[in-house]
């Protein structure tokens, strides 16, 4: 079970400093949860010198189980007395490099991409893909067929004008100031990732 995992695996600090990440305080315009990956600031690189794959799978599931069952959706249906829904995620591509495209990396990633589609399918409604530099229209052409078709009608790939894209979705005042001008958003305590608050 859920409480099972999380009474045995305690996550290593290292992967939330080398791996931003985190739920959005605020909601988004169907009061559903948003959480934001700073894919591009992941420092890979040592997450890799100091841990196996299976180690950084088992903090993928850890997060993935969190998403889940972790203490932010007791505030969650305290806060809107509802049941928490789908999530929506931000994927925030900026500092995104060839150093992130490397064998081992994508290898890596397939993992990660197959172990998440077959254990936890539908926990996103949407994903939102903003910032991404060049070389990630290269490297999608590469990953693409790794997400199922249902998966791929999720993204929404945006170019620079991703900031009218995210107001379609979320209220500005939600979004991190570094997604957005009006930005005031702030992170859930429980899942109080870093990263968020950086250019």
């Amino acid at each position: 079970t859920a409480t099972g995992f999380f009474d045995h695996y305690d996550p290593p600090r290292l992967f939330f400093s080398c791996c931003p990440s985190g739920l959005l305080t605020g909601l988004d315009r169907e009061n559903d949860a948003i959480l934001v990956d700073r894919r591009g600031q992941q420092d890979l690189d040592t997450i890799l010198d100091n841990y196996t794959e299976e180690d950084i799978l088992m903090h993928f599931t850890w997060r993935s189980e969190f998403m889940i069952e972790g203490p932010w959706r007791k505030i969650y249906e305290e806060r809107e007395q509802r049941p928490v829904g789908r999530i929506l995620m931000i994927q925030d591509l900026k500092g995104l490099s060839r150093k992130h495209f490397t064998k081992k990396m994508l290898d890596l990633f397939g993992r990660i991409v197959k172990l998440s589609q077959s254990m936890y399918p539908e926990n996103v409604k949407k994903i939102i893909i903003i910032r991404a530099p060049a070389i990630f229209r290269i490297c999608w052409n590469v990953c693409k067929h790794l997400f199922r078709p249902k998966v791929q009608k999720k993204m929404i790939i945006c170019g620079s004008n991703y900031q009218q894209i995210l107001e379609k979705y979320v209220d500005p005042k939600h979004l991190p100031s570094c997604f957005h001008p009006e930005g005031q958003g702030t992170l859930m305590k429980p899942f109080m990732f870093k990263g968020l608050d950086e250019e």
